[in-house]
């Protein structure tokens, strides 16, 4: 079970870690567009 588990938690965190990257990058984007 333990075997399972720790890939697909592993890979869950990866694509947090995308997401929250592009965010942040839309972010600073959009902040340096406006001023």
């Amino acid at each position: 079970m333990k075997e399972m588990v720790v890939p697909i938690t592993a890979e869950i965190l990866s694509a947090l870690r995308r997401v929250l990257a592009r965010r942040v990058s839309l972010k600073v984007l959009s902040a340096s567009v406006i001023l």
